[in-house]
């Protein structure tokens, strides 16, 4: 299934306004996840615990971003696809609420879990590439196992 279809598939609906409004007067996380599954039941793929050691730029951005906020680091999150334009306000929605939970929230195309212990986000070989590409300092070949189970 191409990307666009994927992404197309998370678009608002005709209600994304008044969902919007529900999603601002849910006061707990597990609400937000039971309105999640309600409106996009497949988007949520997994949770993992934390980024592979291996890549500490990671946790050190999730740590950033977390303490800005003034909330400690929750869970990763992988979600089926991310988009940011104006036809998935909605999704855009949900992905600001995860954040500012401390939720890191990763798309299943950038980030797997590890093929041992299936708890630590492990980038893709993709991913990996691009941060190889763009001067970050990562192991030299992609990997499938986190630095705990090698």
């Amino acid at each position: 299934m191409a990307t666009e279809t994927i992404v197309s598939k998370y678009s608002d609906p005709s209600n994304a306004q008044e969902i919007i409004e529900e999603l601002r007067n849910t006061p707990t996380i597990g609400g937000v996840n039971s309105l999640i599954a309600r409106v996009f039941p497949d988007w949520l793929v997994t949770t993992m615990t934390g980024f592979c050691e291996y890549y500490p730029h990671l946790t050190t951005n999730w740590n950033i971003l977390c303490d800005r906020i003034g909330i400690p680091p929750t869970e990763i999150i992988i979600v089926k696809e991310l988009a940011f334009d104006d036809d998935h306000l909605l999704l855009r929605h949900f992905v600001e609420c995860l954040t500012r939970s401390g939720f890191a929230v990763k798309r299943m195309a950038d980030y797997v879990p590890c093929t041992k212990c299936e708890k630590i986000a492990v980038p893709t070989p993709q991913i990996h590439n691009v941060m190889k590409e763009n001067g970050i300092q990562v192991p030299e070949t992609n990997i499938s196992v986190c630095k705990t189970c090698r």
